[in-house]
């Protein structure tokens, strides 16, 4: 299994046990950040800040809202992306709305850190 999977099959497995999960990444990269369509998601993101990255993804019975005041403070100094999993905690079921929810997640999780260029943690 690779790091990357491992990392995005560690913060599902958290968001499942409503755990709240934030990892720092690897520095911002200049590029605009890619955010899943909102026909496929299976999460969207709020992306604010600058600097090195950190994801936050709430326990699935909450929003992404639990996030807001710490993401306040850290957008100063990081480039914060806050996740919502869809069909959790009121938000549109979007791609999650039928079949399997944790393993295609778990997977959107890793192809967007792909596509943004975010790296593992050290």
């Amino acid at each position: 299994m690779s790091r990357r999977s491992f990392l995005a099959r560690s913060v599902i497995a958290c968001a499942l046990f409503t755990c709240t999960v934030g990892f720092a990444l690897a520095k911002a990269q200049a590029a605009p950040v890619a955010v899943p369509s909102a026909a496929a998601a299976r999460f969207t993101a709020d992306v604010r800040g600058q600097g090195p990255d950190v994801i936050l993804i709430p326990g699935l019975g909450s929003s992404a809202s639990v996030w807001d005041a710490t993401a306040r403070q850290l957008e100063g100094r990081y480039r914060v992306h806050v996740l919502q999993v869809a069909g959790f905690a009121g938000a549109a079921p979007g791609a999650n709305a039928e079949g399997p929810v944790v393993e295609p997640l778990v997977e959107a999780v890793d192809a967007y850190i792909r596509a943004n260029g975010l790296k593992a943690p050290r």
